[in-house]
């Protein structure tokens, strides 16, 4: 939030709108959130498989 307040701050003292900024925080959110969900699986996954072989 911080980091958004800062960032929106210096944009509308360019005179710059604000919504194009918005729209790319929420698109680097949702390119993370798919990221980090899909290396959570990957990496479960491996330790499942090591898990079942050691048994």
């Amino acid at each position: 939030l911080f980091i958004w307040l800062g960032v929106a701050a210096g944009i509308t003292r360019l005179d710059l709108p604000v919504a194009d900024l918005a729209l790319r925080y929420i698109a680097a959110g949702i390119l993370l959130g798919f990221i980090r969900g899909f290396l959570t699986e990957y990496i479960f996954t491996r330790l499942e498989k090591r898990e079942l072989n050691q048994k």
